[in-house]
Protein backbone atom coordinates (compact mmCIF):
# COMPACT_ATOMS: atom_id res chain seq x y z
CA UNK A 1 0.00 0.00 0.00
CA UNK A 2 3.22 2.39 0.95
CA UNK A 3 4.59 2.02 -2.86
CA UNK A 4 0.93 2.51 -4.21
CA UNK A 5 0.29 5.55 -2.39
CA UNK A 6 4.06 6.98 -3.52
CA UNK A 7 3.62 6.10 -6.71
CA UNK A 8 0.09 8.26 -6.83
CA UNK A 9 0.87 10.91 -4.90
CA UNK A 10 4.75 11.99 -4.84
CA UNK A 11 4.05 13.32 -8.51
CA UNK A 12 2.51 16.07 -7.09
CA UNK A 13 5.32 17.51 -5.44
CA UNK A 14 7.23 19.53 -6.82
CA UNK A 15 9.41 18.16 -9.29
CA UNK A 16 13.25 16.96 -9.21
CA UNK A 17 12.67 17.71 -5.41
CA UNK A 18 13.65 14.60 -3.18
CA UNK A 19 12.71 14.89 0.47
CA UNK A 20 15.52 12.50 1.37
CA UNK A 21 17.89 14.68 -0.50
CA UNK A 22 17.16 17.64 1.04
CA UNK A 23 17.36 16.15 4.44
CA UNK A 24 20.93 14.72 3.54
CA UNK A 25 22.20 18.28 2.21
CA UNK A 26 20.37 20.29 5.27
CA UNK A 27 22.89 18.14 7.60
CA UNK A 28 26.24 18.25 5.46
CA UNK A 29 26.09 21.59 3.72
CA UNK A 30 23.38 24.32 5.00
CA UNK A 31 24.81 25.13 8.17
CA UNK A 32 22.19 27.08 8.60
CA UNK A 33 19.31 24.00 8.92
CA UNK A 34 19.17 23.53 12.95
CA UNK A 35 18.02 19.59 13.54
CA UNK A 36 16.87 18.75 17.52
CA UNK A 37 17.31 15.09 17.65
CA UNK A 38 14.62 12.82 19.92
CA UNK A 39 15.92 9.31 20.47
CA UNK A 40 13.07 6.90 21.51
CA UNK A 41 14.97 3.60 23.44
CA UNK A 42 16.92 3.39 20.26
CA UNK A 43 14.90 5.03 17.74
CA UNK A 44 16.07 8.01 16.49
CA UNK A 45 13.66 11.16 15.47
CA UNK A 46 15.25 14.27 13.72
CA UNK A 47 13.73 17.81 13.40
CA UNK A 48 13.92 21.11 12.48
CA UNK A 49 12.21 24.18 11.58
CA UNK A 50 11.50 25.06 7.64
CA UNK A 51 13.21 27.99 6.34
CA UNK A 52 11.29 29.97 4.10
CA UNK A 53 14.83 31.58 2.69
CA UNK A 54 16.15 28.71 1.38
CA UNK A 55 15.08 27.34 -2.05
CA UNK A 56 14.20 24.05 -1.15
CA UNK A 57 12.14 25.11 2.04
CA UNK A 58 10.26 27.67 -0.13
CA UNK A 59 9.07 25.09 -2.43
CA UNK A 60 7.61 22.49 0.36
CA UNK A 61 6.15 25.74 2.01
CA UNK A 62 4.55 26.45 -0.96
CA UNK A 63 3.52 22.68 -1.41
CA UNK A 64 2.06 22.68 2.02
CA UNK A 65 0.06 25.57 1.78
CA UNK A 66 -1.69 24.05 -1.53
CA UNK A 67 -2.48 20.63 -0.08
CA UNK A 68 -4.05 22.59 3.05
CA UNK A 69 -6.39 24.79 0.67
CA UNK A 70 -7.93 21.60 -0.96
CA UNK A 71 -8.61 19.99 3.03
CA UNK A 72 -11.87 20.42 4.86
CA UNK A 73 -10.57 22.00 8.11
CA UNK A 74 -8.86 24.72 6.32
CA UNK A 75 -10.93 25.63 2.93
CA UNK A 76 -12.38 28.62 4.94
CA UNK A 77 -9.48 30.30 5.46
CA UNK A 78 -7.99 33.27 3.03
CA UNK A 79 -4.65 32.28 1.33
CA UNK A 80 -2.22 34.97 3.01
CA UNK A 81 -3.65 32.65 6.54
CA UNK A 82 -2.85 29.19 4.91
CA UNK A 83 0.69 30.63 3.34
CA UNK A 84 1.79 31.66 7.17
CA UNK A 85 0.20 28.79 8.37
CA UNK A 86 2.62 26.64 6.24
CA UNK A 87 5.57 28.34 7.22
CA UNK A 88 5.20 26.86 10.61
CA UNK A 89 5.15 23.47 9.55
CA UNK A 90 8.04 21.51 10.71
CA UNK A 91 10.48 18.85 8.69
CA UNK A 92 10.31 15.51 10.48
CA UNK A 93 12.62 12.34 9.84
CA UNK A 94 11.81 8.97 11.51
CA UNK A 95 13.13 5.69 12.06
CA UNK A 96 11.19 2.61 11.76
CA UNK A 97 9.57 1.61 15.08
CA UNK A 98 9.12 5.33 16.54
CA UNK A 99 5.99 6.01 18.14
CA UNK A 100 4.64 9.15 16.51
CA UNK A 101 1.29 9.00 18.44
CA UNK A 102 0.79 6.93 21.64
CA UNK A 103 -3.19 5.84 22.35
CA UNK A 104 -4.44 6.88 25.91
CA UNK A 105 -4.01 10.21 27.52
CA UNK A 106 -1.64 13.02 26.54
CA UNK A 107 -0.09 14.85 29.42
CA UNK A 108 -0.80 18.58 29.69
CA UNK A 109 2.53 19.60 29.01
CA UNK A 110 3.32 17.76 25.72
CA UNK A 111 2.08 19.23 22.35
CA UNK A 112 -0.21 18.02 19.92
CA UNK A 113 0.76 17.49 16.60
CA UNK A 114 -1.10 17.98 12.81
CA UNK A 115 0.99 15.38 10.35
CA UNK A 116 1.21 15.49 7.12
CA UNK A 117 3.16 12.20 6.09
CA UNK A 118 4.86 12.62 2.52
CA UNK A 119 7.85 9.69 2.55
CA UNK A 120 7.16 5.95 4.36
CA UNK A 121 4.44 4.08 5.64
CA UNK A 122 2.89 4.31 9.35
CA UNK A 123 0.69 1.38 11.10
CA UNK A 124 -2.19 2.23 13.32
CA UNK A 125 -2.78 0.33 16.22
CA UNK A 126 -5.25 0.25 19.06
CA UNK A 127 -5.05 -1.40 22.04
CA UNK A 128 -1.40 -3.08 20.95
CA UNK A 129 -3.23 -4.65 17.79
CA UNK A 130 -2.53 -3.84 14.41
CA UNK A 131 -5.62 -2.36 12.86
CA UNK A 132 -5.30 -4.81 9.57
CA UNK A 133 -7.39 -3.55 6.60
CA UNK A 134 -6.34 -0.62 4.50
CA UNK A 135 -7.51 2.33 6.90
CA UNK A 136 -5.03 0.50 9.42
CA UNK A 137 -2.16 2.02 7.65
CA UNK A 138 -1.27 5.67 6.26
CA UNK A 139 0.77 6.10 2.96
CA UNK A 140 2.50 9.33 1.57
CA UNK A 141 -0.04 11.83 1.21
CA UNK A 142 -2.13 10.91 4.48
CA UNK A 143 -3.08 14.36 6.67
CA UNK A 144 -3.72 13.03 10.67
CA UNK A 145 -4.24 13.66 13.95
CA UNK A 146 -6.64 16.72 13.78
CA UNK A 147 -8.98 15.56 15.92
CA UNK A 148 -7.82 15.96 19.28
CA UNK A 149 -7.26 19.17 17.84
CA UNK A 150 -10.29 19.83 16.86
CA UNK A 151 -12.34 18.75 19.74
CA UNK A 152 -9.58 19.93 22.57
CA UNK A 153 -9.75 16.19 23.36
CA UNK A 154 -6.64 14.75 24.91
CA UNK A 155 -7.23 11.46 25.07
CA UNK A 156 -5.98 9.36 21.94
CA UNK A 157 -8.05 6.15 20.77
CA UNK A 158 -5.13 4.72 18.72
CA UNK A 159 -1.48 4.50 18.24
CA UNK A 160 0.74 5.50 15.37
CA UNK A 161 3.84 3.48 14.45
CA UNK A 162 6.28 4.28 11.97
CA UNK A 163 6.60 1.24 10.19
CA UNK A 164 8.74 2.16 7.39
CA UNK A 165 11.65 5.09 7.77
CA UNK A 166 9.03 8.10 7.41
CA UNK A 167 9.34 11.76 6.11
CA UNK A 168 6.74 14.01 7.89
CA UNK A 169 5.78 17.81 8.00
CA UNK A 170 4.31 18.49 11.24
CA UNK A 171 2.15 21.77 13.07
CA UNK A 172 1.70 22.59 16.26
CA UNK A 173 -2.37 21.96 17.32
CA UNK A 174 -2.43 25.28 19.00
CA UNK A 175 -1.78 27.13 16.35
CA UNK A 176 -4.60 25.78 14.63
CA UNK A 177 -7.05 26.08 16.76
CA UNK A 178 -6.41 29.50 17.24
CA UNK A 179 -8.09 30.37 13.66
CA UNK A 180 -11.23 29.31 14.33
CA UNK A 181 -13.67 31.60 16.40
CA UNK A 182 -16.38 30.44 18.83
CA UNK A 183 -19.18 29.41 16.39
CA UNK A 184 -16.57 28.55 13.53
CA UNK A 185 -15.29 25.42 15.62
CA UNK A 186 -18.50 24.36 16.79
CA UNK A 187 -19.51 24.29 12.67
CA UNK A 188 -16.54 22.83 12.22
CA UNK A 189 -16.78 20.12 15.03
CA UNK A 190 -20.30 19.17 13.72
CA UNK A 191 -19.47 18.81 9.94
CA UNK A 192 -16.36 16.97 10.94
CA UNK A 193 -18.46 14.36 13.39
CA UNK A 194 -21.05 14.05 10.53
CA UNK A 195 -18.21 13.19 7.74
CA UNK A 196 -15.89 10.76 10.10
CA UNK A 197 -19.19 8.65 11.52
CA UNK A 198 -20.74 8.37 7.76
CA UNK A 199 -17.16 7.72 6.46
CA UNK A 200 -16.38 5.38 9.57
CA UNK A 201 -20.00 3.32 8.44
CA UNK A 202 -19.15 3.01 4.96
CA UNK A 203 -15.37 1.80 5.78
CA UNK A 204 -16.50 -0.94 8.24
CA UNK A 205 -14.58 0.62 10.75
CA UNK A 206 -17.84 1.23 13.18
CA UNK A 207 -19.42 -2.84 12.15
CA UNK A 208 -17.74 -4.04 15.36
CA UNK A 209 -19.96 -2.20 17.18
CA UNK A 210 -23.08 -1.76 15.46
CA UNK A 211 -22.62 0.26 12.26
CA UNK A 212 -24.23 -0.82 9.48
CA UNK A 213 -25.59 0.41 5.80
CA UNK A 214 -28.46 -1.23 6.17
CA UNK A 215 -30.53 -2.09 9.45
CA UNK A 216 -31.26 -5.40 10.30
CA UNK A 217 -34.70 -6.55 10.38
CA UNK A 218 -35.60 -8.40 13.35
CA UNK A 219 -39.12 -9.38 13.73
CA UNK A 220 -39.61 -8.75 17.56
CA UNK A 221 -42.41 -6.90 19.09
CA UNK A 222 -39.78 -5.43 21.91
CA UNK A 223 -36.96 -4.30 19.05
CA UNK A 224 -39.59 -2.98 17.07
CA UNK A 225 -40.99 -0.53 19.69
CA UNK A 226 -37.14 0.51 20.83
CA UNK A 227 -37.04 1.31 17.18
CA UNK A 228 -36.36 5.52 16.31
CA UNK A 229 -34.76 6.25 13.15
CA UNK A 230 -36.13 5.82 10.45
CA UNK A 231 -40.02 5.11 11.77
CA UNK A 232 -43.03 6.58 11.57
CA UNK A 233 -43.30 7.74 14.73
CA UNK A 234 -39.53 9.88 14.14
CA UNK A 235 -41.87 11.71 11.27
CA UNK A 236 -45.27 12.12 12.65
CA UNK A 237 -44.50 12.73 16.50
CA UNK A 238 -44.93 16.38 16.58
CA UNK A 239 -48.47 15.99 14.56
CA UNK A 240 -49.60 13.58 16.91
CA UNK A 241 -48.78 15.05 20.39
CA UNK A 242 -50.50 18.17 18.67
CA UNK A 243 -53.78 16.09 18.09
CA UNK A 244 -53.53 14.54 21.59
CA UNK A 245 -53.49 17.90 23.62
CA UNK A 246 -56.23 19.33 20.90
CA UNK A 247 -58.28 16.60 21.75
CA UNK A 248 -57.69 17.15 25.11
CA UNK A 249 -58.49 20.53 25.48
CA UNK A 250 -61.76 20.25 23.33
CA UNK A 251 -63.26 17.63 25.91
CA UNK A 252 -61.82 19.67 28.56
CA UNK A 253 -63.89 22.55 27.81
CA UNK A 254 -67.35 20.72 27.09
CA UNK A 255 -67.02 19.35 30.27
CA UNK A 256 -66.30 23.06 31.86
CA UNK A 257 -68.94 24.47 29.93
CA UNK A 258 -71.44 22.01 31.25
CA UNK A 259 -70.23 22.81 34.67
CA UNK A 260 -70.56 26.23 34.61
CA UNK A 261 -73.53 26.29 32.23
CA UNK A 262 -75.70 23.59 33.33
CA UNK A 263 -79.06 24.96 33.64
CA UNK A 264 -78.84 26.56 30.28
CA UNK A 265 -76.10 24.49 28.15
CA UNK A 266 -78.23 22.12 26.07
CA UNK A 267 -75.04 19.02 26.77
CA UNK A 268 -77.37 16.14 25.70
CA UNK A 269 -78.59 17.84 22.51
CA UNK A 270 -74.98 19.35 21.81
CA UNK A 271 -73.42 15.66 21.77
CA UNK A 272 -76.23 14.04 19.46
CA UNK A 273 -75.28 16.74 16.65
CA UNK A 274 -71.45 15.00 17.17
CA UNK A 275 -73.18 11.31 16.40
CA UNK A 276 -72.66 11.80 12.59
CA UNK A 277 -69.12 12.77 13.09
CA UNK A 278 -69.14 9.77 15.31
CA UNK A 279 -70.83 7.15 11.91
CA UNK A 280 -67.99 9.16 9.66
CA UNK A 281 -65.37 8.01 11.94
CA UNK A 282 -66.61 4.03 12.64
CA UNK A 283 -66.89 4.22 8.82
CA UNK A 284 -63.67 5.29 8.03
CA UNK A 285 -62.04 3.13 11.10
CA UNK A 286 -61.18 -0.07 8.96
CA UNK A 287 -60.20 1.93 5.69
CA UNK A 288 -57.78 3.72 7.92
CA UNK A 289 -56.16 0.32 9.13
CA UNK A 290 -56.16 -1.08 5.59
CA UNK A 291 -53.90 2.10 4.64
CA UNK A 292 -51.43 1.51 7.26
CA UNK A 293 -51.35 -2.32 6.86
CA UNK A 294 -51.04 -1.96 3.30
CA UNK A 295 -48.12 0.63 3.43
CA UNK A 296 -46.20 -1.43 6.06
CA UNK A 297 -46.19 -4.00 4.09
CA UNK A 298 -44.56 -2.23 0.94
CA UNK A 299 -42.26 -0.64 3.72
CA UNK A 300 -40.70 -4.16 4.22
CA UNK A 301 -40.93 -5.09 0.58
CA UNK A 302 -38.83 -1.82 -0.42
CA UNK A 303 -36.24 -2.49 2.67
CA UNK A 304 -36.09 -6.00 1.08
CA UNK A 305 -35.61 -5.07 -2.41
CA UNK A 306 -33.23 -2.46 -1.53
CA UNK A 307 -31.10 -4.77 0.85
CA UNK A 308 -31.15 -7.76 -1.77
CA UNK A 309 -29.82 -5.18 -4.39
CA UNK A 310 -27.04 -3.80 -2.34
CA UNK A 311 -25.85 -7.80 -1.88
CA UNK A 312 -26.06 -8.34 -5.79
CA UNK A 313 -23.34 -5.30 -5.59
CA UNK A 314 -21.09 -6.87 -2.94
CA UNK A 315 -21.53 -10.16 -4.88
CA UNK A 316 -19.86 -8.17 -8.23
CA UNK A 317 -17.12 -6.58 -6.14
CA UNK A 318 -16.24 -10.07 -4.95
CA UNK A 319 -16.12 -11.57 -8.52
CA UNK A 320 -14.25 -8.22 -9.43
CA UNK A 321 -12.06 -9.19 -7.04
CA UNK A 322 -11.99 -12.58 -7.45
CA UNK A 323 -10.51 -12.14 -11.52
CA UNK A 324 -7.74 -9.94 -10.14
CA UNK A 325 -6.44 -11.84 -7.43
CA UNK A 326 -6.17 -14.84 -9.82
CA UNK A 327 -4.66 -13.39 -13.01
CA UNK A 328 -2.09 -11.49 -11.18
CA UNK A 329 1.22 -11.74 -12.50
CA UNK A 330 3.64 -14.57 -10.49
CA UNK A 331 7.52 -14.61 -11.29
CA UNK A 332 7.64 -18.03 -10.07
CA UNK A 333 6.12 -18.27 -6.66
CA UNK A 334 5.90 -14.50 -5.83
CA UNK A 335 3.62 -12.20 -7.08
CA UNK A 336 5.08 -9.52 -9.34
CA UNK A 337 5.37 -5.95 -7.10
CA UNK A 338 3.95 -4.13 -10.57
CA UNK A 339 1.09 -6.40 -10.11
CA UNK A 340 0.66 -5.55 -6.62
CA UNK A 341 0.16 -1.91 -7.24
CA UNK A 342 -2.43 -2.49 -9.63
CA UNK A 343 -4.67 -4.90 -7.53
CA UNK A 344 -4.12 -2.27 -4.49
CA UNK A 345 -5.46 1.21 -6.99
CA UNK A 346 -8.32 -1.73 -8.35
CA UNK A 347 -9.40 -2.19 -4.59
CA UNK A 348 -9.08 1.31 -3.48
CA UNK A 349 -11.47 2.20 -6.67
CA UNK A 350 -13.89 -0.32 -5.86
CA UNK A 351 -14.14 0.86 -2.31
CA UNK A 352 -14.64 4.64 -3.98
CA UNK A 353 -17.75 3.41 -5.85
CA UNK A 354 -18.74 1.69 -2.90
CA UNK A 355 -18.65 4.54 -1.12
CA UNK A 356 -20.23 7.10 -3.71
CA UNK A 357 -23.61 4.65 -4.43
CA UNK A 358 -24.41 4.22 -0.81
CA UNK A 359 -23.30 8.12 -0.14
CA UNK A 360 -25.68 9.08 -3.26
CA UNK A 361 -28.25 6.50 -2.38
CA UNK A 362 -28.71 7.15 1.86
CA UNK A 363 -29.67 10.39 2.75
CA UNK A 364 -27.40 10.08 6.24
CA UNK A 365 -24.22 9.36 4.10
CA UNK A 366 -24.92 12.32 1.58
CA UNK A 367 -22.84 14.44 3.23
CA UNK A 368 -19.38 12.06 1.98
CA UNK A 369 -20.40 13.67 -1.43
CA UNK A 370 -19.99 17.44 -0.42
CA UNK A 371 -16.48 19.07 -0.73
CA UNK A 372 -15.71 18.84 2.87
CA UNK A 373 -15.79 14.88 2.92
CA UNK A 374 -14.01 14.49 -0.27
CA UNK A 375 -11.36 16.42 1.50
CA UNK A 376 -11.75 14.46 4.06
CA UNK A 377 -11.18 11.31 1.89
CA UNK A 378 -8.16 12.68 0.40
CA UNK A 379 -6.85 13.56 3.78
CA UNK A 380 -6.80 9.65 4.11
CA UNK A 381 -5.07 9.04 0.90
CA UNK A 382 -8.57 7.04 -0.02
CA UNK A 383 -9.21 9.95 -3.01
CA UNK A 384 -5.98 11.28 -4.93
CA UNK A 385 -6.01 15.14 -5.88
CA UNK A 386 -6.92 14.77 -9.41
CA UNK A 387 -10.00 12.51 -8.10
CA UNK A 388 -10.92 14.82 -6.03
CA UNK A 389 -11.20 17.85 -8.52
CA UNK A 390 -13.10 15.40 -10.78
CA UNK A 391 -15.69 15.18 -8.15
CA UNK A 392 -16.03 18.79 -7.48
CA UNK A 393 -16.31 19.31 -11.30
CA UNK A 394 -18.62 16.32 -11.04
CA UNK A 395 -21.11 17.57 -8.82
CA UNK A 396 -21.25 21.21 -10.48
CA UNK A 397 -22.39 19.25 -13.60
CA UNK A 398 -24.73 17.02 -11.70
CA UNK A 399 -22.92 14.31 -13.00
CA UNK A 400 -23.16 10.83 -11.03
CA UNK A 401 -20.02 10.35 -8.56
CA UNK A 402 -20.35 6.63 -8.84
CA UNK A 403 -20.71 6.40 -12.77
CA UNK A 404 -17.41 8.45 -12.85
CA UNK A 405 -15.18 6.14 -10.26
CA UNK A 406 -16.76 2.87 -12.22
CA UNK A 407 -15.29 4.41 -15.51
CA UNK A 408 -11.53 4.72 -13.92
CA UNK A 409 -11.93 1.08 -12.32
CA UNK A 410 -12.70 -0.04 -15.94
CA UNK A 411 -9.72 1.83 -16.87
CA UNK A 412 -7.64 1.27 -14.67
CA UNK A 413 -7.79 -2.63 -15.46
CA UNK A 414 -7.63 -2.07 -18.62
CA UNK A 415 -4.48 0.02 -18.24
CA UNK A 416 -3.65 -3.16 -16.34
CA UNK A 417 -3.77 -5.70 -18.82
CA UNK A 418 -2.22 -3.18 -21.64
CA UNK A 419 0.94 -3.15 -19.25
CA UNK A 420 0.81 -7.17 -18.67
CA UNK A 421 0.30 -6.73 -14.64
CA UNK A 422 -2.98 -8.70 -14.88
CA UNK A 423 -2.59 -12.14 -17.10
CA UNK A 424 -6.17 -12.01 -18.69
CA UNK A 425 -7.45 -13.52 -21.72
CA UNK A 426 -10.38 -12.85 -23.78
CA UNK A 427 -12.73 -14.79 -22.15
CA UNK A 428 -11.70 -13.59 -18.77
CA UNK A 429 -12.27 -9.67 -20.26
CA UNK A 430 -15.83 -10.57 -21.12
CA UNK A 431 -16.80 -11.70 -17.86
CA UNK A 432 -14.75 -8.56 -16.24
CA UNK A 433 -16.97 -6.62 -18.58
CA UNK A 434 -19.90 -8.54 -17.39
CA UNK A 435 -19.36 -7.91 -14.18
CA UNK A 436 -18.50 -4.04 -14.70
CA UNK A 437 -21.79 -3.70 -16.52
CA UNK A 438 -24.18 -5.60 -13.82
CA UNK A 439 -22.25 -3.49 -10.82
CA UNK A 440 -23.45 -0.44 -12.78
CA UNK A 441 -27.18 -1.57 -13.67
CA UNK A 442 -27.41 -2.58 -10.25
CA UNK A 443 -26.42 0.23 -8.46
CA UNK A 444 -28.63 2.60 -10.76
CA UNK A 445 -31.64 0.38 -10.23
CA UNK A 446 -31.03 1.57 -6.42
CA UNK A 447 -31.32 4.75 -7.12
CA UNK A 448 -34.27 4.16 -9.49
CA UNK A 449 -35.90 2.85 -6.49
CA UNK A 450 -36.00 6.83 -5.08
CA UNK A 451 -37.89 7.84 -8.44
CA UNK A 452 -41.60 6.62 -8.89
CA UNK A 453 -44.20 8.47 -6.26
CA UNK A 454 -45.18 5.10 -4.99
CA UNK A 455 -42.06 4.19 -3.75
CA UNK A 456 -41.78 7.72 -1.77
CA UNK A 457 -45.13 6.78 -0.42
CA UNK A 458 -43.40 3.70 1.26
CA UNK A 459 -40.60 4.92 2.83
CA UNK A 460 -42.40 7.89 4.07
CA UNK A 461 -45.12 5.28 5.69
CA UNK A 462 -42.37 3.39 6.72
Amino acid sequence: MGESGASEQDKNWPKGLNEREISAAAKTIDEEFSYQTHVHGRRRTAIRKLDSFNDHDHKIITRIAKKLRRNFLFSTLDENVLDTLAKDFEFVECEQGVVLIQQGEVPKDELIYYYMLIEGECQIEKNSIKVLSRFGVLGPGALFGEQPILFNNRTRAASVIISKPSILYRLNGDLIHKLFNETELKNLQDKTNEIIRAFDYLSGIQTGVGGTIIRTYQPSGLWLMMRWRGTVLQYVWKNVIFMLFFTLALALSFDFTNLLLRETYDYVGFHFNLTAFAQFWNTLLPMTSFVVTFFLAQAYQFWSKFYWRTRKIQARFNDISLLVASTMVRDGNKVRTSSIRAAEKIYRLQFIIHVMVYAQAVRRFKCVQSPEGLSYMVSLNTLTEDEFDAFIQARSNNLSCPNIATSWLATCINEAINDGDLNMTIAHTQVMLHNLSGLRGTYAGLFDMYVGLFSELCIVAF
